[in-house]
């Protein structure tokens, strides 16, 4: 068998200093890890038997339960969660013995991963609720916390599952619990999206204009946006309306306003592209200046310092920056506002649960239902 594990191993190096991102990033090997088990397993012997370290971190983000690509991780979510599993490696790696890690053990095992004990982790735990590696330098945020805990309790669990460890680390792995006064506060108003609609107005910045309307009133995500189509078009019931493909693969239509649809129509007649509706065109809605598709994370960005730069005063009064991200919480605020109930919310922003949607909400509500709002301001 050693000849053919040759054979197999030659694809993925076998330790982190080697690991190029891309390599873990691709469908493609999945093959090879099968290929793995399978001499493994004819073996009578563990399926992570001939598993190195970087194998068992490329096993956990493509494993999948499904037989259907379509309810796989997404590229985005495998990319996530490569980036949290790598960070959790490396900072053991490069600090092993402030972690109290073994050298002898890593050597006897040929391995890191298999080298930790529950000390090990218990003394991440320390290090990472005060590493000063969130934003300005200060420790991460709770919610920041919570999802890469979550991923590393995940992956810690699969290498158990898998047998590649014998020991349970991820019951010595802490959680951090996300309370309401945890979460960032994104709440927009109305008011203040109606100035940044008249600011990009009064400035004739068609483009400000235009993306600010078109997340605030369909309530998209920034990369649902991104990916959109011409061919995603089309006219039902005498309205215009946008098929996105959302979180896991879901499909879903979105109202765009005949004010946004004129926006939209003339962006694309001043970039001298088609304005005609076309059920088989699959270039982008919205292009960049080189007239490509955006980059999700550059057209954020773009967004986020556009609002920045207008200046206006309730922009520096926010606790966080204003993003695309806060356009779904002032959409679900504003469609509140207008007494759209809370089902018709959560299926319009493509929420899996009513509780996701319930906290984007949660702050608004709970100062539009305070108690004293009925008495307060009859006294004399």
């Amino acid at each position: 068998m050693t000849g053919d594990l040759t054979i197999i191993r030659k694809e993925l190096p076998s330790s982190f200093n080697e690991l190029k991102e891309e390599m873990l990033l691709d469908p493609g090997y999945f093959t090879h890890i099968n290929d793995l088990i399978t001499i493994a397993e004819k073996e009578n012997k563990s399926q992570t038997a001939y598993f190195n370290d970087i194998d068992m971190v490329y096993h956990f983000i493509h494993y999948s339960t499904n037989i259907q690509e379509n309810k796989h991780r997404k590229p985005k979510t495998r990319k996530q969660y490569l980036r949290e599993i790598l960070d959790f490696c490396k900072v053991l790696t490069s600090n092993a013995a402030d972690f109290e890690i073994p050298i002898e053990e890593i050597q006897n095992h040929n391995s890191f991963i298999k080298a930790l004990k529950p000390w090990n982790i218990r003394k991440f735990n320390d290090w990472i609720k005060s590493v000063p590696k969130g934003r300005n330098n200060q420790p991460y945020s709770v919610s920041t916390l919570a999802r890469k805990l979550a991923t590393i309790n995940s992956f810690l669990i699969h290498l158990y599952k898998t047998e590649y460890i014998q020991s349970p680390l991820h019951v010595h792995l802490k959680k951090a619990t996300v309370r309401v006064e945890d979460r960032p506060n994104r709440d927009l108003y109305f008011e203040e999206v109606q100035s940044l609609l008249d600011y990009f107005k009064k400035q004739n910045n068609l483009f400000g204009y235009m993306i600010i309307l078109f997340l605030v009133t369909t309530g998209l995500r920034i990369e649902e946006i991104a990916n959109a189509k011409i061919g995603d078009l089309f006219k039902a019931e005498n309205k215009i309306w946008l098929k996105v493909i959302g979180k896991r693969g879901k499909l879903r239509e979105v109202y765009i306003s005949q004010q946004l649809f004129e926006c939209l129509y003339e962006y694309r007649k001043r970039k001298g592209l088609d304005t005609q509706f076309n059920r088989l065109d699959t270039n982008p809605l919205l292009v960049s200046n080189h007239s490509k598709k955006f980059n999700p994370n550059y057209l954020s960005n773009k967004i986020t310092q556009m609002i920045f730069d207008t200046g206006l005063p309730f922009v520096f009064e926010k606790e966080n920056p204003i993003t695309p991200h806060t356009f779904r919480h002032g959409f679900a605020i504003i469609a509140a506002e207008n007494n759209v109930e809370l089902l018709r919310i959560q299926q319009t922003l493509g929420h899996e649960s009513p509780m996701t949607t319930k906290i984007y909400l949660e702050k608004s509500m709970k100062r539009k239902h305070n108690a004293a709002l009925s008495f307060a301001d009859s006294f004399n």
